[in-house]
Formats: structure tokens, C-alpha cells, sequence
């Protein structure tokens, strides 16, 4: 029996999941179409609906089509949801059956990348979809390389344009708006009913606190206590909120747990750009997906907040004030301990802003010359802003 499985979070599902699942069907000849929502989606920048809000919602989106099926073997596992284990669960349940991996074209562009991924090529054929006029010649070349590299068997569909993603029906849900179109009545009115998506307050500290303390390693939770405290501290010097300082100082490392890969892979997934300089040295894409994560995860919506987040790292020209106390933080915390200049910076960073970005910057840029390591061009462009502020 060859069974089709369409994987994703499915918060919510929407006409083009059920669309991609007809494609699927009837160009590759299936017997079923098994929706399997994920447990936990480790890449996502939002937290899940709860398991029961989203199965209920693709058992009534499927209801009108006999030979859908919603599957729960990805739930009832539990923790992230990686292919190769669900083909395993799948191949062990149903060993007559024949899996048919179905995924939207963006995904097969990086299926190479996906844990496994060579058993995942063994154990199922991959069904990708093929818009009309997009990415079509790079989703053929990406099928010759990984049919040479793995072995895949790989039918490209071909489906009506479809462009509807699960994060804009939130966005539109959250303000009141339209969703009908988007998504199956029957969802509509169960989103309708159970208030799914409506604006949500942003975290507290204490909140985040309790988060962050799951996520992070000791080491990397204290440092940002004592970040957000330094933060809190400076803020009043400067006529800043001290609230939205230590909220920021709190964020600022919020992606610190990930590996670089991890970053790099979610980056992509969640459609934020990626510089050169950041291909060489991923770790600093957390500054980026933490700021994402603060607007998505944590529902901060304050922009000088983001921007905190956001630029703590390499710094910028010409920051806010909140921006230069986040990135100052950063490096004076009372738990830094071998940064140059600790004694200094400490007490002209509730003085000055500028003059302290500036030493701070010459400082790292001195330390990543004379060290021989890569520079990121938005350091050196912090430095060349910031040093007009050095004192003669």
C-alpha cells in the first residue's frame, strides 16, 4: 500500500496543505495521505498550539476526504520530530507499506542538510511540490545532485500556486481579520470558537526567567542575569526604561543554546537573511534569531527591544541608547572576568555611552586583530562610527 505522509506543525493547517496532500495522491497514485502533526517543531520561532488544538483542527479539515488519515505517531513519541525516526515508527507499524515523504518545494532545497538524511532517501520517496514558474529549474538540479549523492527517488508535482503559510493566518487572526480562503470553514470556525491566535501580552521576566532557565547552560543563564541587571542599573543614567532594559538583557542571548548549525538551518526556515560574514561565522546569527525569537516566542513587540537583541553583538552605528546599554552589558557583566579594561568600562559606562561603545569596540577590534581571527564587517563598521567619540 503506498501511503503518503505530510508532515508539520500544522498550527493550522490550511488550504495548501490539503491541496499539496491532492497533488501528492493523484500524481504519485496513493492509496492514503497520512497528516502526522509534530510533537515538538524544535525549528519553529513560535510555541506549538496545544496537541489537541491541532489534531482537531486536521481531523475536520480532512473530514470530506476518506482516504486522508491524521496520524499521532510523531505526538505520542514526543520531544523533536526528526524524518528518519518517524520513517523508522512507520517501516515498524506498517511494514507492508510503502512511505512517500511529502514535502513543499523550499524544503527539498535543503532535505540534504536534515538529520539522516541518507536514511530518510533510502526509506521513502520524496514527493516535492512544483509551483508553475517557481524554482523549478533549482528543485530539477537539486534532484540530479541528491539522486547521485544518496540514491533518492524523487517526483517533483506539479500544483496550483498556493501561497498561504501558517504564520501569516496567525498574523491575520491575531488582528481580527479574514481568514476564510485560507483555510477549510471547518477550521475557521473551530480557530472562531476556541480563540485560537488572539493577541497574546508579552512575557513577563519572571516568565522568561523560568524559559530561559530550561534552555540555557548554567553558565550561560548566569551570564545573562548579570546582564540584565547591569542593564537595569545603567538605564536610569541615560533616561531609558529600566524594565525594557532588563527585558532586553534577558532576551539577549535567548538563541545561545543552538549550535551553529542550528542556527544556520533555523535561520533559513524562519526567512532571515544571512550575510556572507555570517556564513563563515554562524554563532553570531544569535543576535539575529534571538531577536526573532523575542518577537515570535516571547510576543515583544517593542522595537528598540528587538533592535537590543538584535545588535548586541557586533553593535551598529549610530545605536539608541537602549541598543548601547544592551551591548555594553554584554561586556562588562560582573561575571566577565578577562576582557580588558574591566575596571575602567565599569565606571564610564554609567557616565558615557558613546565613549564606552567606542573603547569597548577598539578593544575587540585589537583583540580580533592581534588574535588573527575573522572580523565581522558590522564590527568594523561599529568601530569606525564609535571611535570619533574616543577621547584625545
Amino acid at each position: 500500500m503506498r501511503i503518503g505522509i505530510l508532515g508539520g506543525s500544522f498550527d493550522p493547517v490550511h488550504n495548501a496543505h490539503l491541496k499539496l496532500a491532492l497533488a501528492a495522491m493523484e500524481e504519485a497514485h496513493l492509496d492514503q495521505v497520512w497528516f502526522m502533526p509534530t510533537a515538538v517543531s524544535y525549528h519553529k520561532g513560535h510555541p506549538l498550539s496545544p496537541n489537541e488544538d491541532r489534531v482537531a483542527m486536521l481531523k475536520a479539515a480532512i473530514a470530506p476526504y476518506p482516504r486522508f488519515f491524521v496520524s499521532l505517531i510523531d505526538i505520542e513519541r514526543g520531544g523533536n520530530t526528526y524524518t528518519y525516526e518517524t520513517l523508522r515508527e512507520v517501516k515498524k507499524r506498517c511494514p507492508d507499506c510503502e512511505p512517500y515523504f511529502i514535502v513543499g518545494e523550499d524544503s527539498l532545497l535543503y532535505m540534504d542538510c536534515w538529520q539522516h538524511a541518507e536514511e530518510i532517501f533510502q526509506n521513502a520517496v520524496i514527493l516535492s511540490a512544483r509551483r508553475p514558474g517557481s524554482y523549478t529549474e533549482t528543485s530539477e538540479e537539486k534532484c540530479r545532485e541528491l539522486t547521485e549523492r544518496f540514491g533518492a527517488r524523487i517526483q517533483l508535482l506539479m500544483m496550483e500556486e498556493c501561497d498561504i503559510s501558517s504564520h501569516h493566518i496567525r498574523e491575520l487572526s491575531e488582528k481580527g481579520k479574514d481568514i476564510s480562503g485560507l483555510v477549510p470553514a471547518a477550521v475557521a470556525a473551530y480557530i472562531d470558537e476556541h480563540h485560537l491566535y488572539e493577541p497574546q501580552a508579552p512575557v513577563t521576566p519572571d516568565e522568561l526567567k523560568k524559559a530561559l532557565q530550561k534552555t540555557l547552560k548554567p553558565t550561560r543563564f548566569a551570564h545573562t542575569l548579570g546582564v540584565a541587571d547591569t542593564a537595569r542599573a545603567m538605564a536610569p543614567h541615560f533616561g531609558v526604561s529600566p524594565e525594557d532594559a532588563y527585558l532586553a538583557g534577558l532576551l539577549h542571548d535567548c538563541a545561545k543554546y543552538l549550535t551553529d548549525e542550528e542556527l544556520y538551518n533555523r535561520c533559513q526556515m524562519a526567512g532571515i537573511p544571512i550575510s556572507p560574514a555570517e556564513e563563515k561565522s554562524r554563532f553570531l546569527l544569535h543576535a539575529k534569531l534571538g531577536a526573532y525569537y523575542a518577537k515570535e516566542r516571547y510576543h515583544v513587540q517593542n522595537l528598540d527591544i528587538l533592535n537590543a537583541v538584535r545588535f548586541h553583538t557586533t553593535g551598529r552605528a549610530a545605536m539608541s541608547s537602549l541598543e548601547e546599554i544592551v551591548y555594553i552589558a554584554d561586556y562588562i557583566e560582573p561575571g566577565r572576568k578577562e576582557a580588558p579594561h574591566l575596571d575602567k568600562l565599569r565606571k564610564v559606562a554609567f557616565e558615557n555611552l558613546d565613549l564606552t561603545v567606542a573603547l569597548i569596540a577598539k578593544d575587540t577590534m585589537e583583540y580580533l586583530q592581534t588574535s588573527d581571527r575573522f572580523i565581522d564587517p558590522a564590527s568594523e563598521e561599529t568601530y569606525r562610527y564609535y571611535q570619533k567619540f574616543l577621547l584625545p
